[in-house]
């Protein structure tokens, strides 16, 4: 499934206007990105239009953009049109600017901030979506794991339970709560930032509820704690 915003975006706010060198200068347009790399390649990069008119074809360096920023340049899309001005940038087979005019210095150094300056940049916001995606990718592999595991335990231990993700602060990281049925988990010190690691003391813990309330002695709980870890079905 696609999903605006993660995997694709528009970027509307493209807008100038004002005087350059004594002469008006104005202009809009727009970026998008998607996740995968631009198809056709003539459409990646971005077009200038004069007063509706395309100059040259798409400009896959994005004005020269001086920094190097991989495989997002070529999942970028985009145009700008100018509404007043660079007219008299345009080089005499009017298809190339003169990239010396003071109009069309105006406009590369506004698309190169664009791209790359402040907050909200293109590319700033590029890797925080890829950031956030990723981030989810790994939450939802990390519940699968940890529901399975869970389902492992309860054939195995012949116990139904539920966990719990609490926001409460304890001063220990979990408790078993016997009319519930349930662990809870606390927020505490004891929990690892790292999501994998996290998932691996959840099951840790769980194995040890489940094996304690299953055991007789530590050697009854040790063998039970191994059998659910271990590569049996």
């Amino acid at each position: 499934m696609i999903t605006p915003g993660q995997d694709y975006r528009i970027y509307p706010q493209i807008k100038y206007k004002g005087q350059v060198d004594s002469s008006e200068f104005s202009f809009t347009g727009y970026l998008f990105h998607q996740r995968k790399k631009i198809s056709p390649a003539n459409i990646q990069g971005v077009l200038i239009r004069i007063k509706g008119v395309g100059i040259g074809g798409y400009d896959r360096t994005f004005l020269h953009y001086p920094k190097t920023e991989g495989p997002m340049l070529n999942q970028l899309s985009g145009e700008i049109y100018v509404h007043a001005g660079l007219e008299d940038a345009l080089n005499i087979d009017r298809n190339s600017f003169n990239e010396s005019h003071p109009h069309f210095l105006k406009l590369q150094d506004f698309l190169w901030k664009y791209l790359g300056e402040g907050k909200d940049a293109v590319f700033k916001d590029i890797r925080r979506r890829s950031k956030e995606r990723q981030e989810k990718l790994h939450l939802n592999v990390a519940a699968k794991e940890l529901s399975d595991f869970v389902a492992k335990v309860e054939t195995m231990s012949g116990r139904s339970f539920s966990l719990s993700r609490s926001s409460v602060h304890e001063n220990t990281p979990y408790e078993y709560l016997s009319s519930k049925k349930t662990i809870v988990f606390y927020n505490n010190p004891f929990w690892a930032k790292n999501k994998a690691t996290r998932a691996f003391q959840e099951k840790m813990i769980l194995s040890l509820v489940v094996a304690r309330l299953c055991s007789t002695n530590m050697d009854v709980l040790e063998e039970t704690v191994l059998k659910f870890f271990s590569n049996e079905k």
